[in-house]
């Protein structure tokens, strides 16, 4: 299911994985695109961002240096970006 973009949905996106549900953010870009894993945890203020990030889980296939946990999704998805990222849901 489809949770949405935008900064609400950031907030609905982590209030979804604290409950226990899968949930993926994706950006989908010119080229290829990106997905991180909405992971339970607080969403926090990103200065880059100027809104609320959901906590995640990104691995990034020709970076894999740069592979995290627990981090905002602003870690992933650039300030461009920032209401781009579409969140989805699986109900459990």
């Amino acid at each position: 299911d489809v949770i949405g973009a935008g900064s609400f949905a950031h907030t609905i996106a982590q209030s979804a994985a604290n409950a226990g549900w899968p949930v993926i953010a994706l950006l989908k870009a010119a080229g290829h695109g990106h997905v991180a894993l909405v992971v339970p945890g607080q969403p926090t203020l990103s200065n880059t961002w100027g809104m609320l990030s959901a906590n995640s889980a990104s691995f990034f296939l020709d970076k894999p240096g740069s592979v995290y946990l627990n981090k905002a999704l602003s870690s992933a998805f650039g300030p461009a970006n920032a209401k781009k990222a579409v969140f989805f849901y699986r109900k459990p």
